[in-house]
């Protein structure tokens, strides 16, 4: 068992295979949250896009991958996935079959961008076709998934402005119901850009913690600069939940994969050394409660004492949220060994337990 142990640890801290993240990673198309862009050409949607991903050179059909007759997709960022927008050119034919387009979406994770020029009163054949996906009886639609986002609003007035969104709306809802959210916008002005913010805030978490915002983290600049990847690894160890595998290894191989990289990034050694002093730093505590140690998941399979309790709590608490939280409170750790500070156990712990509660309920959209 001893010997067991010892090479699990190891392995732990200085991965070296990607087997168990590859076969993560194919099941992220079913928890990366996908962006259905819906919307004219010239409505805006390249203008959106590049806003979300603040990628300049990103142009709707530029970069977007073939994966229908009628639509592409563009994963973001392309080596780290954690958000794709699907965008459909055949949108406005009579003839447009929105399934081929549904079974490319998430499963539980998809929102759908509806693009609409507040200057072109001329939008019934998208709005015929965001009636053919409501009909929809694939499950991967969701129905309380749907933003409106009125474009170019500095070409109107006011007034004008005012009376567009509502007959826009007004519009939606026909075909859709009263059930989604709308703001207005105009990308070259950035007029009423704060309540787009708020609203991609809101509607997408995720993604807009991802994307966005430069957060205020004080002495965890490290998280600032790589919650990307701290997301992609939490995002690949939700996928690897779905894979029936014998034990419960591939949680633990994406979680010791990620601190890897990130203090590979850091430009940090990261060795048994500085592992046991993260995770001890972290706690006994969290490592039971939360199963962010790959030793202890191992453990209590043969520790009695555990019983089911622990086993429970730690089968629970693996996936998305305690690999986000052992990703941000490492970065606080790297932070601490970058300017050669003391560690600050209490204010890891945390850390690593505020980031824990608030993705625990969380869905990646």
């Amino acid at each position: 068992m001893f010997n067991s142990l010892k090479k699990s640890l190891y392995d732990f801290i200085t991965p070296s295979k990607d087997e168990e993240i590859i076969k993560a990673n194919d099941k992220l198309k079913d928890i990366v949250p996908t962006l259905w862009l819906f919307g004219k050409t010239g409505a805006g949607k390249s203008s959106l896009v590049k806003y979300i991903t603040k990628q300049d050179d990103v142009e709707v059909g530029n970069g977007f991958m073939p994966c229908t007759k009628v639509s592409s997709i563009f994963p973001f960022p392309s080596d780290k996935p954690i958000v794709s927008f699907l965008d459909t050119r055949g949108l406005c034919e009579a003839s447009y079959d929105p399934t081929e387009d549904i079974e490319h979406l998430s499963i539980d994770s998809n929102v759908i961008l509806l693009v609409m020029r507040l200057d072109d009163p001329s939008q019934k054949d998208v709005l015929s076709s965001l009636k053919k996906v409501k009909k929809s009886k694939s499950k991967k639609v969701l129905t309380n998934h749907l933003i409106v986002i009125h474009t170019f609003s500095s070409q109107l007035s006011e007034e004008d402005r005012d009376r567009m969104i509502t007959l826009q709306n007004s519009e939606v809802e026909k075909v859709w119901g009263s059930n989604f959210k709308s703001t207005y916008v105009d990308f070259d002005s950035l007029e009423n850009i704060d309540a787009l913010n708020q609203l991609l805030v809101d509607e997408l978490p995720l993604v807009s913690e991802a994307l966005f915002f430069a957060d205020d983290e004080g002495d965890n600049f490290a998280y600032s600069r790589l919650k990307k990847d701290i997301i992609w690894y939490s995002l690949a160890a939700g996928a690897a939940d779905a894979i029936p595998v014998a034990g419960a290894f591939t949680v633990p191989t994406i979680q010791g994969k990620m601190l890897y990289d990130l203090a590979a990034k850091l430009d940090l050694e990261w060795n048994k050394k500085e592992f046991l002093e993260f995770t001890g730093s972290l706690g006994t505590t969290i490592a039971i409660q939360f199963g962010a140690s790959f030793l202890i998941r191992q453990a209590t399979k043969f520790i009695p004492v555990y019983g089911q309790t622990a086993g429970a709590a730690i089968s629970a608490s693996v996936g998305f949220a305690a690999t986000f939280a052992l990703g941000k409170a490492a970065c606080l750790y790297m932070c601490y060994k970058k300017k050669g500070m003391a560690v600050n156990s209490d204010e890891l712990q945390r850390v690593f337990k505020e980031a824990f509660d608030s993705k625990k309920d969380a869905k990646p959209s």
